[in-house]
Protein backbone atom coordinates (compact mmCIF):
# COMPACT_ATOMS: atom_id res chain seq x y z
CA UNK A 1 0.00 0.00 0.00
CA UNK A 2 2.76 2.48 0.82
CA UNK A 3 4.21 1.53 -2.40
CA UNK A 4 1.22 2.50 -4.43
CA UNK A 5 0.72 5.64 -2.30
CA UNK A 6 4.34 6.62 -3.31
CA UNK A 7 3.73 6.28 -7.28
CA UNK A 8 0.78 8.53 -6.64
CA UNK A 9 2.54 11.38 -4.92
CA UNK A 10 2.41 13.22 -8.31
CA UNK A 11 -1.61 13.26 -9.04
CA UNK A 12 -1.67 16.01 -11.70
CA UNK A 13 -5.46 14.97 -11.87
CA UNK A 14 -8.00 14.14 -14.74
CA UNK A 15 -7.43 14.60 -18.14
CA UNK A 16 -10.76 16.22 -20.07
CA UNK A 17 -10.69 15.13 -23.75
CA UNK A 18 -14.18 16.76 -25.47
CA UNK A 19 -14.84 16.06 -29.49
CA UNK A 20 -17.86 17.99 -31.18
CA UNK A 21 -18.88 17.37 -34.44
CA UNK A 22 -21.71 19.05 -35.95
CA UNK A 23 -23.00 22.54 -36.91
CA UNK A 24 -21.20 24.46 -34.84
CA UNK A 25 -20.17 27.42 -36.41
CA UNK A 26 -22.47 27.38 -39.55
CA UNK A 27 -24.84 25.02 -41.73
CA UNK A 28 -22.05 23.49 -42.33
CA UNK A 29 -20.49 20.45 -40.43
CA UNK A 30 -17.25 20.69 -38.69
CA UNK A 31 -15.68 19.56 -36.20
CA UNK A 32 -13.74 20.14 -32.84
CA UNK A 33 -11.28 18.36 -30.12
CA UNK A 34 -10.40 19.85 -27.11
CA UNK A 35 -7.95 18.68 -24.49
CA UNK A 36 -7.36 19.88 -21.06
CA UNK A 37 -4.65 18.31 -18.41
CA UNK A 38 -5.20 19.74 -14.97
CA UNK A 39 -2.15 19.78 -12.73
CA UNK A 40 -3.39 20.63 -9.24
CA UNK A 41 -1.76 22.81 -7.04
CA UNK A 42 1.91 23.30 -6.12
CA UNK A 43 1.30 23.32 -2.18
CA UNK A 44 -0.81 20.41 -2.50
CA UNK A 45 2.18 18.03 -4.32
CA UNK A 46 4.74 18.89 -1.15
CA UNK A 47 1.98 18.41 1.14
CA UNK A 48 1.17 14.70 -0.42
CA UNK A 49 5.33 14.36 -0.62
CA UNK A 50 5.11 14.81 2.86
CA UNK A 51 2.16 12.33 3.76
CA UNK A 52 3.91 9.73 1.70
CA UNK A 53 7.02 10.28 3.41
CA UNK A 54 5.69 10.25 7.16
CA UNK A 55 3.32 6.97 5.97
CA UNK A 56 6.23 5.13 4.79
CA UNK A 57 8.29 5.86 8.27
CA UNK A 58 4.88 4.51 9.85
CA UNK A 59 4.48 1.14 8.31
CA UNK A 60 8.06 0.31 8.82
CA UNK A 61 8.11 0.89 12.18
CA UNK A 62 5.01 -1.00 12.33
CA UNK A 63 7.20 -4.01 10.46
CA UNK A 64 9.89 -3.46 13.50
CA UNK A 65 7.19 -3.43 16.32
CA UNK A 66 5.65 -6.42 14.84
CA UNK A 67 8.94 -8.28 14.71
CA UNK A 68 9.82 -7.18 18.04
CA UNK A 69 6.09 -8.10 20.26
CA UNK A 70 6.53 -11.73 18.00
CA UNK A 71 9.79 -12.02 18.74
CA UNK A 72 9.57 -11.35 22.69
CA UNK A 73 6.22 -13.39 22.71
CA UNK A 74 8.14 -16.70 21.40
CA UNK A 75 10.70 -16.27 24.16
CA UNK A 76 8.08 -15.68 26.62
CA UNK A 77 6.09 -18.96 25.26
CA UNK A 78 9.71 -21.03 25.12
CA UNK A 79 10.23 -19.93 28.83
CA UNK A 80 7.15 -21.15 30.28
CA UNK A 81 7.74 -24.35 27.72
CA UNK A 82 11.29 -25.25 29.15
CA UNK A 83 9.78 -24.73 33.05
CA UNK A 84 6.46 -27.20 32.78
CA UNK A 85 9.23 -29.54 31.24
CA UNK A 86 11.89 -29.04 33.85
CA UNK A 87 8.98 -29.14 36.44
CA UNK A 88 7.33 -32.42 35.19
CA UNK A 89 11.16 -33.74 35.24
CA UNK A 90 11.62 -32.95 38.94
CA UNK A 91 7.77 -34.33 39.58
CA UNK A 92 9.27 -37.54 38.20
CA UNK A 93 11.96 -37.42 40.72
CA UNK A 94 9.25 -37.01 43.21
CA UNK A 95 6.96 -39.23 41.71
CA UNK A 96 9.71 -42.29 42.21
CA UNK A 97 10.62 -40.94 45.73
CA UNK A 98 6.94 -40.95 46.76
CA UNK A 99 6.93 -44.72 45.36
CA UNK A 100 9.68 -46.04 47.10
CA UNK A 101 8.33 -45.00 50.38
CA UNK A 102 4.59 -45.91 49.88
CA UNK A 103 6.20 -49.45 49.53
CA UNK A 104 8.04 -49.14 52.80
CA UNK A 105 4.81 -48.13 54.90
CA UNK A 106 2.90 -50.64 52.98
CA UNK A 107 5.20 -52.95 54.04
CA UNK A 108 5.71 -51.53 57.08
CA UNK A 109 1.43 -51.61 57.41
CA UNK A 110 1.68 -55.28 56.75
CA UNK A 111 4.22 -56.13 59.74
CA UNK A 112 1.94 -53.94 61.97
CA UNK A 113 4.90 -51.78 62.46
CA UNK A 114 2.82 -48.37 61.35
CA UNK A 115 -0.57 -47.21 61.46
CA UNK A 116 -3.23 -47.39 58.52
CA UNK A 117 -2.80 -43.17 58.55
CA UNK A 118 0.08 -43.36 58.08
CA UNK A 119 -0.34 -45.41 55.40
CA UNK A 120 -2.88 -43.79 53.78
CA UNK A 121 -1.34 -40.36 54.26
CA UNK A 122 1.91 -41.81 52.20
CA UNK A 123 -0.39 -42.86 49.27
CA UNK A 124 -2.22 -39.92 49.00
CA UNK A 125 0.53 -37.99 48.65
CA UNK A 126 1.55 -39.96 46.00
CA UNK A 127 -1.45 -39.98 43.88
CA UNK A 128 -1.77 -36.38 44.68
CA UNK A 129 1.92 -35.96 42.52
CA UNK A 130 0.65 -38.06 40.11
CA UNK A 131 -2.41 -35.82 39.54
CA UNK A 132 0.04 -32.87 39.52
CA UNK A 133 2.11 -34.62 37.38
CA UNK A 134 -0.86 -34.87 34.79
CA UNK A 135 -2.08 -31.51 35.03
CA UNK A 136 1.52 -29.66 34.21
CA UNK A 137 2.00 -32.43 31.31
CA UNK A 138 -1.20 -31.18 29.76
CA UNK A 139 0.01 -27.47 30.34
CA UNK A 140 3.53 -28.25 28.79
CA UNK A 141 1.36 -29.59 25.64
CA UNK A 142 -0.81 -25.99 25.66
CA UNK A 143 2.22 -24.06 25.79
CA UNK A 144 3.78 -26.25 22.95
CA UNK A 145 0.93 -25.61 20.73
CA UNK A 146 0.50 -22.17 21.41
CA UNK A 147 4.12 -22.04 20.26
CA UNK A 148 3.60 -23.40 17.28
CA UNK A 149 0.85 -21.10 16.45
CA UNK A 150 3.13 -18.24 16.58
CA UNK A 151 5.50 -19.50 14.99
CA UNK A 152 2.89 -21.09 12.29
CA UNK A 153 4.35 -24.57 12.27
CA UNK A 154 2.72 -27.09 11.71
CA UNK A 155 5.52 -30.37 12.41
CA UNK A 156 5.57 -31.57 16.16
CA UNK A 157 8.52 -29.61 18.75
CA UNK A 158 10.93 -31.07 20.04
CA UNK A 159 13.43 -29.41 22.09
CA UNK A 160 16.98 -30.53 21.70
CA UNK A 161 17.36 -29.88 25.57
CA UNK A 162 15.13 -28.94 28.71
CA UNK A 163 17.85 -26.33 30.01
CA UNK A 164 16.24 -23.21 31.40
CA UNK A 165 19.41 -20.25 32.13
CA UNK A 166 19.09 -16.67 33.55
CA UNK A 167 19.26 -14.68 30.58
CA UNK A 168 21.40 -11.61 30.79
CA UNK A 169 19.97 -8.06 29.20
CA UNK A 170 22.15 -6.73 26.65
CA UNK A 171 24.43 -3.58 28.19
CA UNK A 172 23.20 -1.05 26.30
CA UNK A 173 19.54 -2.38 27.36
CA UNK A 174 18.81 -0.20 30.20
CA UNK A 175 20.37 2.58 28.69
CA UNK A 176 17.78 3.64 26.64
CA UNK A 177 15.58 4.51 29.27
CA UNK A 178 15.16 8.69 28.55
CA UNK A 179 15.48 7.80 24.62
CA UNK A 180 12.45 8.87 22.03
CA UNK A 181 13.98 6.71 19.65
CA UNK A 182 12.41 3.77 20.69
CA UNK A 183 10.36 1.93 18.20
CA UNK A 184 7.12 1.89 20.35
CA UNK A 185 7.52 5.46 21.04
CA UNK A 186 8.53 6.20 17.08
CA UNK A 187 5.30 4.38 16.27
CA UNK A 188 3.38 7.09 17.74
CA UNK A 189 5.83 9.67 16.54
CA UNK A 190 4.88 8.65 13.14
CA UNK A 191 1.19 8.21 13.56
CA UNK A 192 1.17 12.06 14.47
CA UNK A 193 3.30 13.13 12.12
CA UNK A 194 0.42 11.11 9.30
CA UNK A 195 -2.42 13.43 11.20
CA UNK A 196 -0.42 16.38 10.81
CA UNK A 197 0.06 15.98 6.86
CA UNK A 198 -3.46 15.03 7.07
CA UNK A 199 -4.06 18.48 7.71
CA UNK A 200 -1.31 19.93 5.68
CA UNK A 201 -2.96 18.73 2.63
CA UNK A 202 -6.59 19.58 3.35
CA UNK A 203 -5.41 23.44 4.03
CA UNK A 204 -3.41 22.81 0.83
CA UNK A 205 -6.63 22.43 -1.07
CA UNK A 206 -7.53 25.80 -0.73
CA UNK A 207 -4.92 27.09 -3.12
CA UNK A 208 -5.99 27.78 -6.46
CA UNK A 209 -5.05 24.56 -9.09
CA UNK A 210 -3.82 24.94 -12.43
CA UNK A 211 -4.86 23.37 -15.78
CA UNK A 212 -3.66 23.28 -19.67
CA UNK A 213 -5.08 22.33 -22.79
CA UNK A 214 -4.89 22.26 -26.41
CA UNK A 215 -7.87 22.60 -29.04
CA UNK A 216 -8.03 21.79 -32.84
CA UNK A 217 -11.18 22.82 -35.04
CA UNK A 218 -12.62 23.45 -38.36
CA UNK A 219 -14.46 26.58 -39.14
CA UNK A 220 -16.64 26.37 -42.25
CA UNK A 221 -14.81 23.14 -42.93
CA UNK A 222 -11.58 25.11 -43.30
CA UNK A 223 -9.38 22.46 -41.25
CA UNK A 224 -6.43 23.12 -39.14
CA UNK A 225 -7.51 25.70 -36.80
CA UNK A 226 -5.80 25.10 -33.28
CA UNK A 227 -4.55 26.39 -30.25
CA UNK A 228 -3.69 26.79 -26.52
CA UNK A 229 -4.90 27.11 -23.47
CA UNK A 230 -4.30 27.77 -19.78
CA UNK A 231 -6.33 28.35 -16.67
CA UNK A 232 -7.19 28.16 -12.91
CA UNK A 233 -9.48 26.62 -10.83
CA UNK A 234 -10.05 28.04 -7.12
CA UNK A 235 -13.01 27.38 -4.47
CA UNK A 236 -15.34 30.05 -3.80
CA UNK A 237 -17.42 27.91 -1.28
CA UNK A 238 -14.77 27.65 2.01
CA UNK A 239 -17.55 26.05 4.46
CA UNK A 240 -17.07 22.29 3.14
CA UNK A 241 -13.13 22.23 3.20
CA UNK A 242 -12.74 24.38 6.62
CA UNK A 243 -15.00 21.37 8.20
CA UNK A 244 -12.36 18.97 6.75
CA UNK A 245 -9.80 21.31 8.21
CA UNK A 246 -11.60 20.86 11.40
CA UNK A 247 -12.31 17.24 11.63
CA UNK A 248 -8.16 16.75 10.88
CA UNK A 249 -6.82 18.91 13.25
CA UNK A 250 -8.98 17.01 15.89
CA UNK A 251 -7.75 13.93 14.92
CA UNK A 252 -4.53 15.21 14.67
CA UNK A 253 -4.85 16.75 18.48
CA UNK A 254 -5.92 13.00 19.39
CA UNK A 255 -2.57 11.65 18.20
CA UNK A 256 -1.00 14.43 20.15
CA UNK A 257 -2.68 13.50 23.14
CA UNK A 258 -2.03 9.48 22.46
CA UNK A 259 1.85 10.38 21.65
CA UNK A 260 2.16 12.81 24.85
CA UNK A 261 0.72 9.78 26.88
CA UNK A 262 2.67 6.49 25.63
CA UNK A 263 5.93 8.93 26.50
CA UNK A 264 4.99 9.21 30.29
CA UNK A 265 3.59 5.56 30.18
CA UNK A 266 6.34 3.51 28.71
CA UNK A 267 9.13 5.20 30.54
CA UNK A 268 6.93 4.01 33.84
CA UNK A 269 6.52 0.72 32.17
CA UNK A 270 9.87 0.69 31.64
CA UNK A 271 11.42 1.49 35.76
CA UNK A 272 8.60 -0.97 36.40
CA UNK A 273 10.21 -4.16 34.40
CA UNK A 274 13.10 -2.91 35.48
CA UNK A 275 12.10 -2.94 39.11
CA UNK A 276 10.72 -6.58 39.06
CA UNK A 277 13.80 -7.67 37.16
CA UNK A 278 15.85 -6.60 39.94
CA UNK A 279 13.40 -8.41 42.06
CA UNK A 280 13.47 -11.37 40.96
CA UNK A 281 17.21 -10.99 40.52
CA UNK A 282 17.43 -10.85 44.08
CA UNK A 283 15.06 -13.62 44.79
CA UNK A 284 16.99 -16.02 42.61
CA UNK A 285 20.08 -14.99 44.28
CA UNK A 286 18.66 -16.37 47.69
CA UNK A 287 17.83 -19.55 45.35
CA UNK A 288 21.10 -20.29 44.39
CA UNK A 289 23.17 -18.96 47.45
CA UNK A 290 21.64 -21.41 49.82
CA UNK A 291 18.18 -22.45 49.75
CA UNK A 292 18.74 -25.18 46.34
CA UNK A 293 21.45 -26.72 48.51
CA UNK A 294 19.03 -27.06 51.12
CA UNK A 295 16.31 -28.60 49.34
CA UNK A 296 18.48 -31.32 47.94
CA UNK A 297 19.40 -32.20 51.77
CA UNK A 298 16.31 -32.76 52.35
CA UNK A 299 15.17 -34.78 49.50
CA UNK A 300 18.19 -36.57 50.14
CA UNK A 301 18.01 -37.19 54.09
CA UNK A 302 14.32 -37.59 54.31
CA UNK A 303 13.48 -40.49 52.45
CA UNK A 304 16.58 -42.36 53.85
CA UNK A 305 15.73 -41.34 57.20
CA UNK A 306 11.84 -42.11 57.29
CA UNK A 307 12.98 -45.84 55.85
CA UNK A 308 15.64 -46.13 58.99
CA UNK A 309 12.30 -44.95 61.32
CA UNK A 310 14.13 -41.97 62.59
CA UNK A 311 11.63 -39.45 61.32
CA UNK A 312 7.92 -39.75 61.11
CA UNK A 313 6.00 -39.79 58.19
CA UNK A 314 4.61 -36.36 59.13
CA UNK A 315 7.95 -35.02 59.28
CA UNK A 316 8.97 -36.69 55.67
CA UNK A 317 6.07 -35.17 54.15
CA UNK A 318 6.89 -31.81 55.46
CA UNK A 319 10.66 -32.12 54.19
CA UNK A 320 9.39 -33.13 50.77
CA UNK A 321 7.02 -30.45 50.52
CA UNK A 322 9.71 -27.71 51.64
CA UNK A 323 12.07 -28.85 49.10
CA UNK A 324 9.61 -29.11 46.54
CA UNK A 325 8.29 -25.53 47.34
CA UNK A 326 12.09 -24.34 47.34
CA UNK A 327 12.64 -26.21 44.00
CA UNK A 328 9.21 -24.63 41.59
CA UNK A 329 10.16 -21.77 44.20
CA UNK A 330 13.33 -21.14 42.03
CA UNK A 331 11.79 -22.10 38.90
CA UNK A 332 9.38 -19.67 38.95
CA UNK A 333 11.24 -16.89 39.79
CA UNK A 334 13.85 -17.76 37.09
CA UNK A 335 11.28 -18.21 34.39
CA UNK A 336 9.65 -14.69 35.46
CA UNK A 337 12.87 -13.32 35.16
CA UNK A 338 13.43 -13.96 31.82
CA UNK A 339 9.71 -13.00 30.61
CA UNK A 340 10.44 -10.09 32.39
CA UNK A 341 13.86 -9.63 30.54
CA UNK A 342 12.18 -9.97 27.20
CA UNK A 343 8.92 -7.77 27.92
CA UNK A 344 11.53 -5.08 28.37
CA UNK A 345 13.80 -5.81 25.75
CA UNK A 346 10.59 -5.43 23.23
CA UNK A 347 9.89 -1.77 25.77
CA UNK A 348 13.79 -0.44 24.86
CA UNK A 349 14.07 -1.68 21.51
Amino acid sequence: AVIAKKRAVFDPGLTDIRYQKGQINSALQDQYLEVNQQFGSLPEHVARMSYVKHLTALSRTEETLTEARITAEVKSLWFEWMASLIRMRLMEDYIKTAGRLQHVASMRYSAGESTLLEKTAIESEYMQLQSEYKEWLENARQVANRLRQVLFLTDSLVPADTLLEMISPPDDLLLAGDSLSRSVLMWYENSLNVKSSEVAMEKARYFPSFYAGYFRQDIDQVHGFEGWQAGISFPLWFLPQSAKVKEMKISREIARNEYEYQKFSVQRTIENLTRELNKLATRIAYYKNGALQQADVMINTAGLQYEKQEIGYLEYLQLLHSAMTIRFGYLEALKNYNQTAAQLEYYTR
